[in-house]
């Protein structure tokens, strides 16, 4: 353990509590003291969630007992996923009431477009210790100039399942608003924040280690991925007619994969679709009667309440199989899992390792996955896959380059809180390693069409098509109904219309609107 956990009060919790340091806390830790900022490469169950947050928590306690601990933000954490959030927030109240008891002085709260009006009142006025939110929760903070006194103090910023963002116009979303919240720290007179960033399967590691720290940052990666022995296999209900009678290979898929859940403690089943999650569910109970009470269905389209449902239950270990999409996929913690099948190949080595992660969720534990293929095709790619994995080739992230909608979401962003030269925007632009190439040609197109339509509807239909108020140097938001807009539509995630469904009282979960429109009068659909 590294110098600076010695007479650690939170550091002894942990030796109390877990023994010995995991390879990526071991390395990890000096490192974190020293300021770095660090990307860390492990496996699912690896400890790398207390590899970032024990320096972090630690420098807090530590504060808190010399009295110095300001009512301020002073740690940011970016999920992908809401439900990543919601867990960690459980996950850190446990050791900070063991710490401190049932009001802890460090403060942990979740922001996302679940909070309430009246937490988000309370937050602003007593604001988080350690803000777990999403990308498009933390421009819509950025976004809105009351917030940014309370931003200015942050030291630590963790990005959790990076690979699941950088590879998207989400990881660029982010990496601006990263710049903008880190030069809110030097506009203070701080120093910049340390950024740590985490990750279980991800290459390449020296590209997503730069797009962590921008292009004038510098960063040390922690690369502990072979940590943990995962073990991938094959299975197939295939047999030698090549001409089964119709239905035959899906009824054997089904009797199969029951008699594997019979014979596991505990088993999450992937399907690369919501309907295949919803199909696999009903299958299995009505081909097991005796298992339907233990087997459960999740997917993003059943309500919150649902899924959470779903998630205690299997953390508690109530359940014997759980079904779902790609929804478990991330690092929410479902406790022991001793079985994952993937039904069908999930169409990458990276996500065929993360998936198998979740069985033998600790550092001692083997991870056990298998492939089940459902065709001859599909047996040819799940063989590939399995061999690619054995041999670490994982797929590479490819970053997107330059995305101008993004620019110019956060050009009205940046616009909603101050005036901006082009130059200084320009400038902070170009921090963020999504951007590094743009140029400034490009830049001020964006900005012509911002200002109304582009240079050559500008002149007329400023009033119509104009986003913000540009003259020949210095834009601003226009007030009003633009920004009220914006902030209603942040982000890059398609927004599809949703219709929710009901059985009798109780909400079930959503659909969309274009499969309602398809069905007619005496159509039946499952939805667990």
């Amino acid at each position: 353990m590294s110098s600076f956990a010695r007479n650690s009060r939170v550091f002894g919790w942990f030796r109390a509590r877990y023994g010995k340091p995991t390879p990526a806390q071991r390395a990890a830790w000096p490192l974190l003291a020293r300021g770095e900022n660090v990307l860390i490469a492990s496996p699912t169950g690896t400890g790398k969630t207390f590899a970032a947050f024990l320096s972090v928590l630690d420098a807090l306690e530590n504060e808190h007992a010399r009295g110095i601990l300001r009512d301020t933000i002073h740690c940011v954490y970016i999920s992908p996923l809401r439900a990543l959030g919601y867990d960690l927030e459980k996950n850190l109240t446990e050791p900070l009431r063991e710490l401190f008891g049932e009001k802890p002085p460090i403060r942990v709260e979740l922001r996302s477009g679940d909070t309430s009006a009246s937490a988000r009142a309370r937050q602003f006025t007593k604001p988080p210790h350690i803000l777990l939110t999403t990308p498009e929760s933390l421009c819509v903070l950025l976004s809105q100039e009351k917030w940014l006194a309370l931003l200015s103090h942050v030291r630590w910023l963790i990005v959790d399942e990076i690979h699941a963002l950088a590879d998207s116009k989400r990881g660029a979303h982010l990496a601006l608003s990263v710049e903008r919240l880190d030069q809110l720290q030097i506009k203070n007179g701080s120093t910049a924040m340390q950024r740590i960033g985490l990750s279980a399967t991800v290459a390449p590691l020296a590209e997503v280690a730069q797009f962590l720290v921008g292009t004038h940052g510098r960063g040390e990666i922690v690369d502990v991925s072979t940590a943990k022995k995962i073990e991938l296999s094959v299975h197939t209900p295939l047999r030698k007619n090549p001409y089964p009678e119709a239905g035959f290979t899906g009824q054997r898929l089904v009797r199969e994969l029951g008699n594997l859940i019979q014979k596991h403690r505990t088993t999450l089943v992937f399907s690369n679709t919501r309907s295949g999650a919803e199909g696999m569910t009903y299958w299995l109970r009505e081909k097991f009667p005796d298992l339907a009470e233990v087997i459960e269905c999740h997917h993003a389209s059943l309500e919150r309440d649902v899924r959470r449902d779903v998630e205690d239950r299997l953390k508690r270990g109530e359940l014997r199989a759980v079904i779902c999409s790609t929804s478990l996929e991330l690092g929410i913690d479902i406790g022991s899992i001793e079985l994952v099948v993937m039904l069908s190949t999930p169409k990458g080595v990276s996500k065929a390792l993360q998936r198998a992660g979740r069985s033998g969720h600790n550092i001692h534990a083997v991870s056990r996955g298998i492939l089940m293929a459902t065709n001859v095709s599909d047996l040819v790619e799940s063989c590939a896959t399995v061999l690619l994995a054995r041999a670490r080739h994982l797929d590479e992230v490819r970053l997107p380059r330059t995305p101008l909608d993004v620019l110019a979401q956060h050009l009205v962003s940046m616009g909603c809180t101050a005036h901006w030269t082009r130059d200084q925007a320009l400038a902070l632009v170009r921090r963020a390693y999504s951007f590094r190439d743009i140029s400034a040609e490009e830049f001020d197109d964006v900005l012509d069409y911002l200002a109304g339509g582009g240079k050559s509807l500008r002149q007329q239909y400023a009033e119509v098509f104009g986003k913000i108020e540009l003259d020949d140097q210095v834009f601003r938001t226009r007030e009003g109904r633009v920004r009220r807009d914006f902030l209603q539509n942040i982000g890059v995630i398609p927004n599809v219309g949703s219709v929710r469904v009901r059985a009798k009282t109780r909400v079930l979960g959503t659909v969309e609107e274009m499969f309602i429109r398809a069905l007619r009068i005496g159509d039946v659909f499952m939805m667990s």
